[in-house]
């Protein structure tokens, strides 16, 4: 493939989509890094998101399941978003703790630096209402595909 336009980039949607199918929880992924309704994580990007779902140890599976309890979904959300900011928030429970112990690591014992509040993650009141709109979003996108999968059928 070439771009009819010099110096435009062609992303062959096809051939990504059979690159990247191995990953289970799709939707909830590329919808919980960040998308139209749903704010993105500062520095973490799709690459970052795609990694962590390919290694398979936080699973997705209740985000955009109607029958799910939404404890769970925000759970599978938490750990999931953690795991992305690195081995430092890896283990919280909350984002909120996991913002303490980024901030922890990036100023470093004695706590003089200052960061950059954007780089940290979001508080647990902001994230819950960005998994919301996430968990609503991928249910639908999930309806809309069986729908289309038994039109095509």
């Amino acid at each position: 493939m070439s771009s009819p336009v010099k110096e435009r980039a062609v992303v062959d949607i096809r051939a990504t989509v059979e690159e990247q199918s191995d990953t289970a929880d799709d939707l909830a992924t590329h919808r919980l890094s960040g998308a139209d309704t749903v704010a993105s994580l500062h520095g973490i990007g799709k690459a970052t998101v795609v990694k962590i779902a390919k290694n398979g140890g936080c699973p997705l599976s209740d985000i955009g399941n109607v029958q799910a309890d939404m404890k769970s979904v925000e759970a599978q959300a938490t750990s999931f978003t953690c795991a992305a900011y690195g081995k430092a928030a890896e283990s919280c429970k909350s984002m909120t703790e996991c913002r303490v112990k980024m901030w922890h690591s990036k100023t470093g014992k004695n706590g003089a630096s200052s960061v950059k509040l954007c780089s940290l993650p979001p508080t647990t009141d902001a994230f819950i209402e960005n998994v919301h709109r996430c968990h609503l979003q991928v249910a639908i996108w999930m309806k809309i595909y069986m729908l289309i999968t038994v039109w095509i059928s």
